[in-house]
């Protein structure tokens, strides 16, 4: 993957920060592309069948013990079954209507639907019968094989349960991806010292068929070298985590103000792409990890980021919230609600070629928090990613395994 990320760097704290955005050139089979072309091979038959009015659920995660939510695709069903309904907007150029996810999905949760009726006549008649018009509903999986991710999607009459449209596609596994499954990887430098590529990352969540994946998080790893660290902190004080397998959860309480501590022990500068829910910390943006604004550490250095970072003088609060209080629901995209993701990018070498929660995180305060632009070029792909889940303490025992 090439890319070209450009930087504007800020001083925090008396630590070198940085501000940036990437163009990226990607292969035709990432995730945003490739759901660009399936909404638009989607939208040609569902006009051809006629249908007036459809609506985009939740895509599903097809494992061996069967479909669920999430799985070992995280958030990445959540987000695609996004961008198929925002590519069908886009295509539908009169020919047919799309339900609004959010109104789909409050329908669903009303009547109760379970993932198992999804192919049944009575649930669905319900949801039909719910929503004046409503004839097609669009049904996804993603199925992980290796280094790609299948997508598979259909458009199912409810009234009848009839599968009117389907189409499919291989999504390859990127960084960017990799991050939206939820998990965490640490990548070390080759002996060289030379950092890893993407395709190293990649194989970090795709271990060769008949292999597992470590299933420890790179923080409770005694064995590991990361040298970048994330912690959350709530009135002065570090909140302790709680790791189950590759997952790391923090249970928080709705009302209170919190900080995240960004830290960077290697001998290099890094760019952390920081999103809270989905969203970028600098500029409140729906974006990938690798395509938005990032801040940035000096080698040895750590930063405390206490609020969504407005302009280069102001910051509002981080304060935990109900999940429909929070500013990513607000904004409309809920699929990341209760996920921190911390991506780390090691500096490029000079002379070298640019290249599900209950509870979220709304605005506090507008808080002082003076930056100063400047400029960096980073490697293409993270050396690490982390992840952190945070919900009410009770439900932390929900998390997946």
């Amino acid at each position: 993957m090439n890319q070209k990320v450009h930087w504007r760097w800020v001083l925090l704290g008396g630590v070198m920060i940085g501000l940036g955005w990437a163009g990226t050139v990607r292969a035709a089979l990432e995730i945003d592309p490739a759901m660009e072309s399936l909404s638009a091979q989607l939208a040609d038959q569902i006009a051809g069948s006629q249908l007036r009015k459809v609506g985009v659920l939740e895509f599903l995660n097809n494992s061996p013990t069967g479909e669920k939510l999430s799985g070992d695709t995280g958030s990445a069903g959540r987000y695609a079954a996004e961008k198929i309904e925002e590519g069908l907007v886009n295509c539908a150029r009169g020919r047919f209507a799309v339900v609004e996810r959010r109104q789909l999905d409050a329908v669903v949760k009303e009547v109760k639907l379970q993932v198992s009726d999804l192919v049944k006549t009575e649930p669905l008649k319900k949801v039909w019968g719910q929503i004046e018009g409503l004839d097609g509903v669009v049904l996804g999986t993603l199925t992980r094989m290796g280094k790609e991710v299948k997508v598979t999607v259909k458009v199912i009459e409810p009234r009848t349960a009839i599968n009117r449209v389907m189409e499919s596609t291989s999504v390859a596994i990127t960084p960017d991806l990799g991050a939206l499954f939820g998990e965490s990887v640490f990548v070390p430098p080759r002996l060289e010292g030379e950092p890893p590529t993407p395709a190293e990352v990649v194989a970090a969540f795709s271990p060769p068929l008949g292999t597992k994946a470590p299933r420890v998080h790179p923080l409770a790893d005694p064995l590991s070298t990361m040298p970048y660290s994330v912690r959350i902190w709530v009135d002065g004080r570090a909140v302790e985590p709680i790791f189950k397998g590759r997952e790391m959860v923090v249970g928080v309480a709705p009302g209170t103000q919190y900080a995240i501590e960004l830290g960077n022990h290697s001998d290099k500068t890094v760019a952390v792409s920081l999103l809270i829910d989905g969203l970028n910390s600098i500029g409140q943006e729906r974006v990938l990890p690798s395509e938005g604004r990032k801040w940035v550490l000096a080698a040895g250095k750590r930063a405390v980021i206490r609020g969504w970072q407005i302009d280069n003088r102001m910051a509002r609060e981080f304060v935990f919230v109900g999940a429909q209080d929070s500013l990513a629901y607000r904004k409309g995209f809920y699929e990341d609600i209760g996920l921190i993701t911390a991506c780390f990018y090691p500096e490029k070498a000079q002379g070298g070629p640019s290249v599900r929660g209950v509870v979220g995180t709304g605005e506090g305060a507008e808080i002082k928090s003076h930056v100063r632009e400047v400029n960096l070029i980073h490697e293409p792909a993270p050396a690490a990613i982390i992840n952190i889940r945070y919900d009410l303490p009770q439900g932390i025992g929900s998390q997946r395994e």
